[in-house]
């Protein structure tokens, strides 16, 4: 498995806290994820997506958009840093947010720009 430290200046989805210092780890994310989701005839389990499932197993939040069309692929996990928890395409359970804990911090985006 591949494991590195990165800091982050944003992302496309912007769920990662901008600048904040992480850790990510490539992971096998399974087809039978529960946020996939059907796109232009392909299986997809969309980026912020909670890995490997969103309750008390849940290790890291998904950072890219992953098919899984032709079964499990390989998709990179953050498995540590901050959060901006209102900005995933799922709310956390609670028991996903007690489970990420200790490696995340989680922070709400706070302002709605109209634009």
């Amino acid at each position: 498995m591949y494991n590195q430290s990165f800091k982050g200046n944003g992302d496309m989805n912007g769920y990662m806290f901008p600048g904040e210092h992480g850790r990510r780890q490539s992971m096998t994310i399974k087809a039978d994820h529960a946020q996939v989701m059907e796109t232009d005839g392909g299986m997809v389990v969309p980026a912020g997506a909670v890995i490997p499932s969103n309750d008390g197993n849940a290790v890291g939040i998904l950072i890219e958009s992953v098919n899984v069309t032709n079964g499990d692929a390989a998709g990179a996990v953050m498995l540590s840093g901050s959060l901006y928890t209102d900005r995933l395409p799922e709310n956390l359970t609670q028991a996903a947010r007690e489970a990420l804990a200790g490696c995340f911090t989680f922070h709400t985006a706070g302002i709605t720009r109209p634009y």
